[in-house]
């Protein structure tokens, strides 16, 4: 977060903050080597957890907001987080190991009950490693390995995209989406689209594991159906409006590929 408002404050010629965020950047510990699950603090009166707050939603036009959560949410939401990792590491591990190298910080949060729409999760490439997760308890180990593989999908996707972007796009043309119910850029629409596949691959697996009990099992047979449709209705999309660059048609290509090889 550092990083990204220093690149702004070069570019706008702001000398004396480019002088102040170097001199923080400078300052900075290294991050810890194991992946931190802490909470949103209050971004009264604290810079960086405002700087946090501002860098993860703005892109979206102010439609969402985050708040920090609420002691009993977090410590629910904390347990629940633990057992999905438990399960991933025991059952996926290719999911656990995939998510603990793209992922160093978990932030907690919960959504502003003022905003237009409510706040699910969400990654930014401003923000590289860092998961913001709605802290709401989902009572459910399918639901909440889908959510980790859905953000720590769109930081794989970033680091895809590190030295060319995934569409070319005008990014002020707006598309049906398969995951909100907003117009989306089609970078958006990229993203989307391609994250369905991820989840539909994590829950695929949690499926083959048959470590599922039959109620989960179920769950786990609904929520592939909708993730199925997603990819469909997204990749819809892609085909008719959608201008990949060279690293965009490879992305989506080998997503197409396994889609169309589980049906």
């Amino acid at each position: 977060g550092l990083f990204t408002d220093l690149v702004l404050a070069i570019e706008d010629s702001r000398h004396d903050t480019v002088t102040e965020l170097i001199d923080a950047i400078g300052g900075l510990q290294a991050a810890a080597e194991t992946l931190t699950i802490l909470p949103l603090a209050d971004p009264a009166g604290n810079s960086d957890t405002a700087r946090l707050v501002r860098l993860m939603t703005e892109d979206d036009g102010g439609i969402f907001s985050i708040i920090p959560p609420d002691t009993t949410s977090a410590s629910a939401f904390s347990e629940e987080l633990a057992h999905a990792f438990a399960f991933l590491q025991q059952h996926i591990p290719e999911l656990y190991r995939e998510i603990s190298a793209l992922v160093t910080e978990i932030i907690l949060v919960l959504p502003d009950p003022k905003a237009q729409m409510a706040f699910d999760g969400g990654s930014s490439y401003m923000l590289w490693g860092g998961m913001f997760l709605n802290a709401r308890p989902r009572g459910s180990v399918v639901q909440m390995v889908e959510l980790l593989a859905h953000e720590s999908a769109h930081l794989m996707l970033f680091a895809f995209s590190h030295s060319e972007a995934l569409v070319s796009n005008d990014a002020e043309g707006l598309y049906d989406s398969p995951l909100r119910s907003d117009p989306r850029p089609m970078d958006g629409i990229f993203h989307a689209t391609w994250v369905s596949a991820r989840m539909y691959w994590a829950v695929a697996e949690m499926i083959a594991t048959g470590a599922l009990s039959e109620a989960q099992r179920r769950e786990a047979m609904t929520a592939n159906r909708r993730n199925h449709q997603q990819f469909l209705d997204g990749y819809a999309v892609i085909e008719q409006h959608g201008m990949l660059t060279e690293t965009g048609r490879s992305v989506m290509a080998a997503a197409k590929q396994y889609m169309q090889s589980v049906g």
